[in-house]
């Protein structure tokens, strides 16, 4: 007698899951909450004041089914985890998130005072070798995109940028020079950025063209956090190769920073700001004309050739200022 012929299709094996599954099922069918229970309705009866109607209706815990004391004491074994469990640490932002809040604090800010030091190194003994002159101090407003530097390039006057943006030279008292943005050279306009402390540019330049690093390793608690930025590529002649960002944790002020930027013959320039925490009792002139003696001209494109005349009579104190 023939043997039936085998199933071509046999039914799976029982997996892992359906093994767990049941093993779960049995351990739940084997635990009895009611004691548990019994011990919570006792101390929180013991609680409720006995002349009150709330001990009267407490009574209604003792109805449950035993469905509901099921459903009850998960729901009191969840709030205990709940409790127990500590608080997840404050996350910190990336160095990125903190540039960029570093940013836009900075948009919407008041007037800011900063001390600004430029350092030379790897400076060969030529001095025309370099157009920066070095261990020189000067004072920098700020306010959004307006600035104004003390002294100006070369050391004497004044410069900055107007709250229209047009950028102004005032040497002396007695005359100054101003431009708009597209009549800037591209050199120009990239020191006028550095030298000036316009950190919109600054920092938006390095979210878009660096990498950025944690110092050390911030913690929630810390006061300041330090970012490094490094630029990815090689990086062109005047161009900054990198900085370090100290921002303050809460408010997001920038409480220093400090560039390095390439020069001629290997030289390198390092930039350092630092916030002035000294209070500002009067008001912060943005404009040329604030900066001269009453009646004293500022000359722009509308006059072109009294404004070369300036700059060609301070050329050499401009140039000493370096770009």
């Amino acid at each position: 007698m023939s043997s039936p012929p085998q199933d071509p299709f046999p039914p799976p094996e029982p997996g892992l899951d359906a093994v767990v599954r049941a093993t779960l099922d049995a351990a739940a069918n084997r635990t009895d909450p009611r004691p548990v229970w019994n011990r919570t309705l006792t101390r929180l009866e013991a609680d409720q004041p006995h002349h009150t109607p709330a001990s009267r209706a407490s009574r209604w815990w003792r109805r449950l089914p035993a469905a509901g004391l099921a459903v009850a004491g998960l729901a009191a074994a969840i709030l205990v985890v709940v409790l127990l469990i500590p608080a997840a640490k404050q996350a910190v932002a990336s160095p990125a998130e903190d540039v960029q809040a570093a940013r836009d604090a900075h948009e919407h800010g008041s007037d800011r005072r900063y001390t600004q030091m430029v350092t030379l190194t790897h400076v060969e003994a030529d001095p025309l070798a370099h157009p920066v002159e070095g261990g020189r101090r000067a004072v920098v407003w700020v306010r959004g995109n307006r600035f104004v530097a003390q002294p100006g390039w070369g050391g004497t006057g004044a410069w900055g940028r107007d709250p229209v943006g047009r950028v102004w030279f005032a040497p002396t008292r007695e005359a100054a020079v101003r431009y708009t943005e597209a009549e800037l050279p591209p050199a120009i306009r990239q020191a006028v950025q550095i030298r000036g402390l316009e950190l919109d540019a600054l920092l938006g330049g390095v979210l878009a063209d660096f990498d950025l690093t944690w110092a050390d390793p911030p913690t929630p608690k810390a006061a300041r956090r330090v970012v490094i930025a490094t630029r990815r590529g090689q990086a062109s002649l005047f161009q900054v190769v990198s900085a370090e960002v100290v921002i303050e944790a809460d408010s997001h002020l920038i409480r220093s920073l400090t560039l390095r930027r390439i020069l001629p013959a290997g030289a390198v320039a390092t930039i350092a700001f630092e916030l002035d925490t000294v209070p500002i009792n009067t008001p912060v002139v943005y404009t040329a004309e604030g900066h001269l003696n009453p009646g004293s001209p500022v000359y722009d494109a509308a006059t072109p050739i009294q404004r070369r005349l300036v700059l060609r009579k301070h050329f050499a104190q401009l140039m000493r200022g370096g770009l």
